[in-house]
C-alpha cells in the first residue's frame, strides 16, 4: 500500500471531497485482499483446531481439553463469518464510495471550473439557503 496524502476531512471543497472519496475507495481496494487473507486464515485454524480436538479427544486426554480446543474452533469459526461480513460490506462500501465520486464531480466540476477560475472570492456553500 502507498502512503495516503493528508486529507482534511472537515474541508468542504470540491477537490477536497474528490480526494476524500477516491482515498476511501482505494484504501477500501487495497485491503480486500489483506481481509480475505485473514479471512481463509481464521477459517483454516478452525479447521485445524477441529481436527486436534479429535486427537486429543483420541490420546485419552480430560475432556476439559477437549472442550476447551472445540470451542476455540467455534470462536474461530464466528471470526471468519465475521470476517466474510466485513468483507462483503467492505466491497460494497468501495463501490459505493467510487458511485459518489463519480456522481460529484459530474454535479460540480463545472462548477469548480468556473469558480476556480474567477478573481473574486464567492460564497461559500449553503450561503444561499
Amino acid at each position: 500500500m502507498s502512503v495516503p496524502q493528508p486529507v482534511d476531512i472537515n474541508s468542504r471543497t470540491y477537490e477536497s471531497v474528490q480526494r476524500l472519496l477516491g482515498e476511501l475507495h482505494r484504501l477500501l481496494t487495497e485491503g480486500e485482499p489483506e481481509v480475505e487473507r485473514i479471512r481463509q486464515a481464521t477459517k483454516d485454524l478452525a479447521d485445524r483446531a477441529v481436527q486436534l480436538a479429535v486427537k486429543i479427544d483420541n490420546a485419552d486426554l480430560e475432556s476439559s481439553h477437549v472442550n476447551l480446543t472445540e470451542d476455540t474452533s467455534l470462536d474461530l469459526m464466528d471470526a471468519h463469518r465475521a470476517m466474510k461480513l466485513l468483507s462483503g460490506v467492505s466491497k460494497q462500501l468501495a463501490t459505493e464510495a467510487n458511485e459518489v465520486r463519480v456522481r460529484h464531480q459530474q454535479l460540480y466540476s463545472a462548477l469548480h471550473e468556473v469558480r476556480k477560475g474567477r478573481r473574486e472570492k464567492t460564497p461559500k456553500p449553503g450561503f444561499f439557503t
